[in-house]
Formats: C-alpha cells, structure tokens, sequence
C-alpha cells in the first residue's frame, strides 16, 4: 500500500506540473505547415489560445472564437480530445486561406492518432516560447508577450535607392510609391502595387517571418521615361525587387522606425540593395528646385545636344560623357553655351 500511494503521487505531481507550466494565455507567432512559415497578416495579439487549470482552453484568430479539453499526458505529450471553432471570419480573404484554416487543421489534425500533440517550451530572451507539434510535424508556435504589430501595410513613397553600395536620391518622381495591400491576389498571396519613376507595377507577397516578404512576381508597364536618367533610374529601382537566382521567388528583408508620419521602411534584397521609403511624399527641397533642372530640348538627337535652363544656375559648369558601360569619352571643364557636339558620335545610349 505504500508503494502505491508513492507511485500515485509522483504521477500526480507530473500532471499538475504539466498542467501549471502550460496554463495561462499564449499569443500565437506563426505556424508552419509542410515545413512553410506562416505568419498572421494582423496584429497578433488577437491570436492567442488560453490553457485553464480546468483541463478546457479557449482562444481566437481574427474573429473566430475555439475551444475544447486538453489533457496533460506526459511532460512531452498533451491530448486535445475535442475541438470546436465558432462561426466568425477574418476581415482580409488571404488571412483565412494562409493562417486561420491552417491553423484550426493543427488543433484538430484528422491525421493525429488520438489527437495526440508533443508540446516544448523553451526560454528565449526572457520569453518563454511553446511549440505545440502533430505527428505529421505540423506546428503552431507562441509566446507569453504578442509580436509586434504588422507596420508594413500601407503606402511608402519612394526616396532612394541604393545599388552596388551607391546611393542615388529619388530626383524624378517625388510620388513615386509601393502600396503593400491586405488583399488577396490570384495565387492566393497578399497584393502590392505602385507607381515607379515612369511606370505601374504590381505583384504579390508573404510575410516572411516578422522581418522579410517573400515576392512571388512583379510586373510593370513598359513605358519610355522622357529622358535617359530617368530610363537609368528606373531601371536600377527594379533591380532592388531581384536577386541573384531570376528563378526563385525574391526574399526582401524590411525594417520600419519611427512613428505616425514620420515612419521610414528599407526593403533590402538578397544581393543587399535596398530602396528606402518614407510615408511622406518628398517635398521640393528634399527633391529638387525646377528651376535648378537642366534639361535636353531634345533626346534622342542626331549632332547637337541643346540644354536650356543654363541661365537659372548662374555659375561655372562641367559636363562628362559616359558610354552605357561606363567608359568616358567626353569631358568639358568649362561649359559656355548651351550646345554639346557628339555629331561624332557612334548611335547608342550615353549618360551626360
């Protein structure tokens, strides 16, 4: 008779354990399915589940309320005997397409024998993390303290772009933006769009974790701009929406500070080119002053290369010629009219 009661305490310390370091309320982080991270579009902390002391837990996603009973088996293993999820949605399609239904399939996961889930929880900087895990390896992760709000959504004007290390201002449209949007695109994933320096473009995205996108395309319009310069500029702001593999989908890093209007985000891709954006369109003196733009009366041009605006700089000017590839094949010190001859000049693309 001793040896049982001893026996039957020590089992029962290991449930209440069990039981104690899993109750309480957890914000839901992300889940991953099929070994793809997903994370929730909206501020997570309205997804949570809640482990009571009673053996039911309760929780929400978007505006769907679940609950059920769970049983501390071991101090590895928990059972979910039942499970139901109330009538609600989520505001955005996408949300319940790549988080809600993926999610509401972990808890009751029709391919887990006996709805048996091993569970882990684990200190990380301070916040305990629990990863509740089925036996096909699907998971759902959370914490004590919520993720930081989703700050990406919304429209960014365009400022910079930086390329190869050089940074170039954003001096030909000071409304050029990218709108990140909730809604749902054709391939299922979220859709972003805008405006460059001469053209529209738009495509879709995942969120990538708490800090990166994941493009699945982009496409724009195929318009000249008026001028070369700009032509070169937007070709290099394209070149921040790729990476080394044309192939793959393109993994681009953000980070947002600031607050209110004067939030700032940089969208770095996988080569470490980035472009930055600011919710603020630019203003002229951050710009450019129009009447400091010197400008071609005419592009293309067959021998004469006529500038106007000359007379608004009032000060001493040099010019240099480039060839596409970056070969100089011109140069003039001292500019005093408002011609350059390139009538020798074999027909292509050069930067002035």
């Amino acid at each position: 008779m001793k040896n049982f009661y001893v026996i039957g305490l020590f089992l029962f310390s290991i449930n209440s354990f069990c039981q104690n370091v899993l109750s309480g309320e957890w914000f839901l982080h992300y889940i991953e399915v099929d070994g793809v991270e997903q994370y929730s579009t909206i501020p997570n902390s309205v997804n949570y589940i809640n482990f009571e002391d009673d053996n039911s837990f309760n929780g929400a996603v978007c505006d769907n309320g679940y609950g059920g009973t769970y049983f501390v088996e071991s101090d590895i293993t928990l059972s979910i005997p039942s499970f139901a999820a109330f009538t609600g949605g989520c505001e955005y399609p996408a949300e319940i397409q790549n988080f809600l239904l993926p999610y509401f399939s972990i808890l009751d996961d029709p391919m887990s024998s006996g709805d048996i889930f091993s569970y882990n929880i684990e200190d990380q900087n301070g916040n305990e993390i629990l990863i509740l895990t089925t036996n096909e390896n699907n998971s759902a992760h959370y914490g004590r303290s919520p993720l930081p709000e989703n700050r990406l959504p919304g429209t960014w004007y365009l400022h910079s772009i930086v390329t190869n290390g050089m940074e170039e201002l954003n001096e030909f449209n000071p409304t050029a933006y990218i709108s990140f949007n909730l809604s749902q695109g054709f391939s299922g994933a979220l859709n972003f769009e805008g405006t460059a320096i001469c053209n529209d473009f738009f495509g879709e995205y995942y969120l990538e974790g708490l800090d990166a996108i994941r493009s699945v395309y982009l496409n724009q319009t195929q318009i000249f701009c008026n001028t070369t310069e700009e032509d070169i500029y937007e070709s290099s702001y394209w070149s921040t929406f790729q990476n080394t593999d044309p192939e793959s989908n393109v993994i681009m890093t953000y980070n947002v500070e600031g607050t209110g209007n004067d939030e700032s985000l940089m969208l770095t891709n996988q080569n470490g080119d980035y472009s930055t954006y600011q919710r603020q369109v630019l203003s002229i003196a951050e710009n450019n002053d129009q009447g400091q733009i010197i400008k071609l009366l005419q592009n293309p041009v067959k021998s004469t290369l006529i500038l106007s605006n000359l007379e608004t700089i009032g000060s001493t000017l040099r010019y240099e010629i480039y060839t596409i590839d970056g070969k100089l094949i011109s140069q003039v010190s001292n500019l005093t009219n408002a011609t350059i001859d390139v009538g020798l000049f074999n027909p292509g693309m050069y930067i002035l």
